[in-house]
C-alpha cells in the first residue's frame, strides 16, 4: 500500500471522527440552549409508525435485534393564538401502536419552544409515562448543525 493512500485514509478517518464530534456537540448545545427556552402544554393529537430505511433496519436488526419501525407522536401547540405541530419518536414498533394510541391520544404533555422561532419545539423529557423517548425528529446532523449556527 502506498504511502499516500495510507495517508488519505487516515485523513478522513480524522475527518469523520471531527464530524461525528462537532454532531454531538452541537445537539447538546441545542439541547442545553432549549432547557431555556419557555414550557407550553401541547395536546398528542396523533399516532402512527415510522419504518426505518431499509439499510438502517438491516444493520440494526443484525447487529442488535433492533426493531423495523418506531411508533411516533404528533402533537400540537398554540403560541400567540397560532398553531404548530411537533413529532416524538418512542422506543416501541408497531404491535404497541394500538396500546399507545389509547394511552396516549389526547394527553397533554409539557415542550419546550424556541420564543424566536416559535414552530421549533422539542419535547426534552426521556418517557412519557411509561414509554422511553428515543429521539426528537432533528437527529439528522445537518439540522443539528442548522440549529447550532444560528445561535
Amino acid at each position: 500500500m502506498s504511502l499516500w493512500l495510507i495517508l488519505l485514509i487516515v485523513l478522513f478517518v480524522i475527518a469523520l471522527l471531527g464530524a461525528l464530534t462537532l454532531w454531538v456537540s452541537s445537539r447538546r448545545v441545542f439541547e442545553q440552549r432549549a432547557e431555556s427556552w419557555p414550557t407550553i402544554i401541547a395536546k398528542i393529537e396523533n399516532v402512527y409508525v415510522d419504518y426505518l430505511p431499509r439499510e438502517v433496519r438491516s444493520r440494526r436488526l443484525r447487529d442488535y435485534g433492533a426493531q423495523k419501525s418506531n411508533v411516533v407522536l404528533a402533537y400540537s401547540y398554540s403560541v400567540a393564538d397560532t398553531y404548530y405541530s411537533g413529532k416524538i419518536r418512542l422506543d416501541a414498533d408497531e404491535p404497541y401502536i394500538s396500546k399507545i394510541e389509547k394511552e396516549l391520544v389526547g394527553t397533554q404533555i409539557n415542550i419546550r419552544y424556541n420564543p424566536d422561532k416559535s414552530e421549533e419545539s422539542i419535547f426534552l423529557d426521556e418517557t412519557i409515562q411509561d414509554w422511553s423517548v428515543v429521539g426528537d425528529y432533528r437527529s439528522k446532523p445537518w439540522t443539528w448543525l442548522a440549529n447550532y449556527l444560528d445561535y
